[in-house]
């Protein structure tokens, strides 16, 4: 699939604002579990009313996406991402765009990674990161290393 530069840009920006938004969600349940864990194990029936009083929440957050969508629109154009994602999102979409074209009939792709960031909101981004480097490629071979390694094929 082609994509022009302002397509692109227009979906490197939408996929910032799902990773946004899915980050957020993760840290909204991540705060709501540790909550709930901290009631302890002798107020069952309260830990599991929270439980589910989560569920619903973000069963009412997917259904206001969809269904209304001119909200959900302008809720979305109200949450800026930030310029360091969308930067990384590029170098993610480009990336990929560069291993179909050279490397889309290649029976195996090795792609040396930099290291997972320490804090949890990083490791949701470099996991949506690497989702974005590794859609639509058939086999990949994802390395953390120094960057010095060499690999020899002997045909």
């Amino acid at each position: 699939m082609e994509m022009s530069e302002c397509d692109m840009s227009a979906y490197v920006y939408e996929r910032t604002l799902k990773l946004e938004e899915r980050t957020r969600m993760l840290n909204f349940m991540s705060k709501r579990f540790r909550k709930i864990s901290s009631l302890g194990f002798g107020k069952k029936n309260l830990m599991e009313k929270e439980v589910q009083s989560v569920f619903e929440q973000a069963r009412a957050h997917l259904q206001e996406d969809i269904s209304t969508p001119i909200d959900a629109y302008s809720r979305k154009t109200s949450i800026l991402p930030s310029h360091e994602n969308i930067r990384h999102m590029t170098t993610a979409v480009t990336l990929n765009s560069m291993m179909k074209e050279k490397s889309g009939n290649a029976n195996l792709i090795i792609l040396n990674l930099p290291c997972v960031p320490e804090t949890s909101t990083g490791q949701a981004n470099y996991m949506s990161f690497l989702e974005e480097i590794t859609m639509g490629l058939k086999r990949m071979l994802l390395v953390r290393g120094t960057g010095s390694e060499v690999i020899t094929v002997y045909n």
